[in-house]
């Protein structure tokens, strides 16, 4: 008679067998992209002057999720650009991420921002 751990491992490893475990199944684990793919695609698309890009790569920053290390002054660069946008200007989280930035950056990073910013401005579009 076999020890019940080996009986386990072999009922496991028929489990896994049988149910599969292509990594192209479709499933979102596998597929998703991290937030640092997504970040750099939503950064090209804001530097085309894509005002929610500018939003959703500023909230990234500042929330800082996965594998992204959050950086306040990347997130108030972004978000001071989105603002500019009548249409996004006035939304709730963006108003409070501005208004925390606002608070935290020392008055030299914002200097550094505001320069940074108007370089972004030179390689927008012209509308």
């Amino acid at each position: 008679m076999k020890h019940p751990l080996q009986l386990i491992g072999a009922v496991c490893l028929l489990a896994t067998l049988s149910i599969g475990c292509d990594v192209e199944d479709g499933s979102d684990v596998e597929n998703s992209e991290s937030a640092a793919t997504t970040l750099k695609q939503s950064e090209a698309a804001a530097r085309k002057g894509d005002h929610h890009e500018m939003m959703n790569v500023g909230m990234t920053y500042y929330q800082g999720p996965e594998d992204v290390k959050q950086d306040n002054l990347k997130a108030y660069i972004w978000l001071t650009l989105a603002a500019e946008n009548e249409e996004l200007k006035n939304a709730g989280s963006l108003v409070d991420a501005l208004a925390d930035l606002n608070k935290t950056l020392s008055s030299a990073d914002k200097n550094n921002a505001l320069m940074q910013i108007d370089n972004i401005k030179v390689g927008l579009p012209k509308d």
